[in-house]
């Protein structure tokens, strides 16, 4: 038997556990609570890595440019056609079935999670970011006011376009009601998703459960972030507009909500 998968696990996501020996009974809860993952999640590449080198090359040739217009360089050398540009492709979505049977098959305490990400376009951040007092059952909203960092830590949002109040669906509502009910203690301050210890959800673990659940239904491409396209696609479906797709999505322009 090779080692067991909950001990590489562990040790990615911040446990401390030897390399043999019994494994303590908290990680193994954990671990069996993140859905038994096999093995830690690869970086991803794709089109975010790009974005980001088109990003980058833009800043280049401006900063070329300026030196040039400045006399310290006689021409420009960041020539490349196109290096600046990124095509973007046509994003996956899922459909309203998929996206059921994706809630069906991820941990009990993430399955809100998908619902969430596909009927109100939150980042991911965001929706990890929520407190119950950031919902409001009664109007059948929620609130963004901050998000869960990549270092765990809850910041503000980065922009004023990305605070703002998101309406769900009845049926979405009533999932939601009942997550709060089960998952979420009565402090305002108590977070929507969280471990059953109240921490933060680590993203990993996140996505760990929905590669499992995408390939079990034949979407082996579909990402997390698909999601958030496929709740734009919905709104739009549903007769909005690009401002209203705008302000849903939480952009500062409406390009990427055009996207």
């Amino acid at each position: 038997h090779g080692p067991h998968p909950a001990r590489a696990w562990a040790a990615a996501n911040g446990y401390r556990v030897g390399a043999q020996g019994r494994l303590p009974a908290e990680v193994l809860a954990a671990w069996t609570e993140a859905g038994r993952p096999l093995h830690t999640r690869p970086p991803r590449q794709g089109r975010t890595g790009q974005t980001t080198a088109a990003q980058a090359y833009r800043l280049l040739h401006a900063i070329l440019a300026t030196a040039v217009l400045d006399g310290l360089i006689l021409t420009n050398p960041a020539m490349v056609k196109g290096a600046g540009v990124v095509h973007h492709a046509e994003r996956e979505t899922a459909t309203p079935d998929e996206v059921a049977q994706l809630a069906d098959l991820m941990p009990e305490r993430l399955a809100c999670a998908v619902w969430l990400a596909a009927w109100s376009s939150l980042r991911r951040g965001e929706l990890l970011g929520l407190a119950r007092r950031h919902v409001d059952l009664a109007a059948g909203s929620i609130r963004v006011e901050r998000a869960l960092g990549r270092d765990r830590q809850l910041h503000l949002t980065k922009t004023r376009a990305s605070v703002r109040t998101v309406y769900l669906p009845g049926p979405v509502v009533d999932l939601l009601a009942n997550h709060l009910a089960r998952f979420v203690g009565p402090d305002p301050a108590a977070l929507v998703f969280s471990t059953m210890a109240g921490d933060p959800v680590n993203a990993s673990n996140l996505l760990a459960s929905f590669d499992r659940a995408r390939a079990a239904i034949g979407r082996p491409h579909l990402t997390w972030h698909d999601l958030r396209h496929t709740g734009a696609t919905l709104a739009y479906q549903a007769g909005g507009s690009v401002r209203d797709v705008q302000h849903r999505l939480g952009h500062a322009t409406s390009r990427a909500a055009m996207i």
